[in-house]
């Protein structure tokens, strides 16, 4: 019996990763389309000058989009290509996707202790 619950619990831990991996993410066009203009965002790039920027999301075309960056009282517009962009988010918001990892995470601990606690059950009462 205990070689049934150790098969139940690696099937389970088998399973998890599969479960938590099959959404695809949004490409960085349809994140910037999903934020609002004005709000405040942090772009991680890919060039070589400017990996992050951090400003107000300013207007946003097929091609890419601009970011209002203040540098003392000045305020540059920075042009961005959606090429040139790795990630975009909202600033001190939260993600859905971060949220769902910290969810998935918790539901796969919550049953590898419940599979856990039924497998010692189970063997002590075979004892």
């Amino acid at each position: 019996m205990f070689r049934n619950g150790l098969a139940i619990l690696l099937a389970v831990l088998m399973v998890l990763p599969l479960q938590a991996g099959q959404r695809a993410s949004p490409t960085v066009q349809e994140q910037v389309g999903q934020i609002a203009k004005g709000s405040i965002i942090g772009v991680k790039t890919k060039l070589k000058a400017m990996k992050k920027i951090t400003g107000r999301l300013g207007e946003v075309t097929a091609e890419g989009f601009e970011v209002q960056v203040a540098r003392g009282q000045k305020v540059d517009n920075v042009k961005l290509r959606f090429a040139e962009v790795k990630s975009v988010k909202i600033v001190g918001k939260e993600s859905r996707a971060e949220r769902a990892v910290v969810y998935a995470i918790l539901a796969g601990v919550a049953t590898v202790v419940v599979v856990l606690v039924v497998v010692l059950i189970q063997y002590r009462h075979n004892e």
